[in-house]
């Protein structure tokens, strides 16, 4: 009987502790969940953003020198390839490079590379064919 009153006396004293740290436990995991969930959704929204801008920056650039025969040179034109520049990672600034290049020296030269710049550009951008 006394053994009985004692565990009695112990447990009522451990119940509200070890619902306080179960409390405090899973309050911790949902904060720390939803600080994950925030920063993974974050990064999805960057990545969205730069391939959206990306994605803008080559046809801006596609379309001016379509414009201008293979010349970037007004003002807009220039802040297509500055863009693309910024935006685009090395292999694209180098398919730039050479579709202006090839612009300039033939209309075959200039297929290959926009056949290029838009494979390129596709890679830049995750679009499977």
């Amino acid at each position: 009987m006394i053994y009985a009153v004692t565990d009695a006396a112990e447990s009522t004293a451990v119940e509200p502790l070890l619902f306080f740290v179960t409390a405090l436990g899973g309050a911790t995991v949902a904060v720390i969940g939803g600080l994950v969930g925030a920063w993974i959704q974050s990064r999805r929204e960057h990545a969205k953003w730069v391939r959206e801008r990306r994605f803008e920056s080559y046809v801006a650039f596609a379309a001016a020198l379509a414009r201008k025969g293979g010349g970037v040179n007004d003002h807009a034109d220039e802040d297509a390839a500055e863009a693309l520049s910024i935006l685009g990672p090395d292999f694209m600034i180098a398919a730039a490079s050479d579709l202006m290049r090839a612009s300039r020296i033939s209309d075959d030269e200039m297929t290959n590379a926009q056949s290029e710049f838009q494979v390129r550009a596709r890679k830049a951008l995750g679009v499977k064919r």
